[in-house]
């Protein structure tokens, strides 16, 4: 039987967390109820901590990576039965609109009003398109906090088809010392190129060379000098930061032909000034990457159940989740990587 109560970390103003007690959710048809054990922090919601987000306004509850235990389902729910342990993306297209009937379902238009949030708490409630189209059952033997990164690990694998690379190529990953960039890092590295990194601090340029980097570049007035002197020009940059000015300089970066992916989320409003004659007489690419895709959430899960991506080293610590308003000053410090939330419930579990 559930409890009435539960609690939940709340994101009530900017970097103003709080624990409330609100009534456990109920799954209507279609919908499952999960006992979670494992959340992890996002880049999302520290942008949303530091000065909000146009999707996620306060009072808003924080958390949509995850991992948990099936507590309840609703009616007609047959994929997944109570006591089993399962992971779930924290959104999935309508299939219905513009972009998903042309098979962008990243770009689903409904994607605002379907996004998943609220895993810092004891149990979530998941809605009918995400329980039909990315709600898993989790491997016995994957650890917890691995399978919690089946959303980020997705996001990273559309970026990744998106960019192309090729064997050989060089790819600079600007921002590629934090959590999404050792990402981009393990997975440039299998399609056979040679990532380089730019990042600010030692110890994770360190990481980033353990998990495949060819070369690490410290961020600063000098990093495109440094760059062109270690490999002359890239095949391809990923700019992971966001950061307009920083956008501006990967151009410069690129050899003819090159390809450019703003991978990382500007603020609403940013403008980049770019050189148009490198673009056009040298052929030059600018796309971005948003999201994931159903297909993308299988291939990460496939990717995170076989071990082929190492992400134990992402995550800093573990904390409980009374704790979250300290897990979210951390995070914003910059002196961790990931953080885990674990609520109340089972321990973290590996079958």
């Amino acid at each position: 039987m559930l409890p009435a109560t539960m609690h939940a970390a709340v994101l009530v103003a900017p970097r103003r967390v709080e624990v409330h007690a609100v009534p456990v959710p109920h799954p209507g048809p279609g919908e499952v109820l999960v006992e979670v054990t494992t959340a992890l922090t996002c880049g999302t919601e520290l942008k949303s901590y530091r000065q909000g987000h146009r999707l996620f306004r306060p009072p808003w509850p924080l958390g949509h990576e995850f991992v948990g235990w099936v507590a309840a389902v609703g009616e007609g729910v047959t994929s997944v039965v109570p006591g089993e342990r399962v992971v779930a993306a924290n959104s999935a297209p309508c299939g219905d609109c513009p972009p998903c009937r042309a098979g962008r379902t990243n770009l689903c238009q409904r994607l605002p009003e379907l996004l998943l949030s609220g895993a810092f708490a004891d149990y979530l409630l998941l809605s009918p398109p995400i329980v039909a189209q990315n709600l898993f059952r989790a491997s016995p033997g994957v650890p917890d906090q691995t399978l919690a990164f089946l959303e980020p690990l997705a996001c990273v694998v559309l970026g990744v088809e998106s960019l192309g690379p090729r064997p050989g190529e060089t790819v600079v990953v600007i921002g590629g010392s934090g959590p999404i960039g050792l990402l981009f890092v393990q997975l440039l590295r299998r399609a056979g190129a040679e990532p380089v990194v730019i990042g600010r601090k030692p110890n994770r340029l360190a990481l980033a060379r353990q998990l495949g980097a060819s070369a690490t570049v410290a961020a600063g007035d000098e990093m495109v000098a440094e760059v062109r002197r270690l490999i002359g020009s890239a095949d391809a940059v990923v700019e992971i930061t966001g950061i307009p000015s920083l956008i501006e300089q990967a151009v410069h970066l690129l050899r003819p032909g090159g390809r450019l992916l703003v991978f990382g989320g500007s603020a609403t409003g940013a403008t980049v000034s770019l050189d148009l004659t490198r673009v056009h007489y040298d052929e030059l690419t600018v796309r971005g990457a948003f999201h994931h895709t159903p297909a993308t959430v299988r291939q990460s899960l496939d990717l995170l159940t076989r071990g082929a991506i190492t992400v134990e080293p992402l995550v800093s610590d573990r904390l409980p989740l009374q704790a979250a308003a300290e897990a979210m000053r951390r995070f914003d410090s910059g002196e961790t990587l990931k953080l885990a939330i674990a609520p109340r419930g089972r321990p973290p579990a590996v079958a």
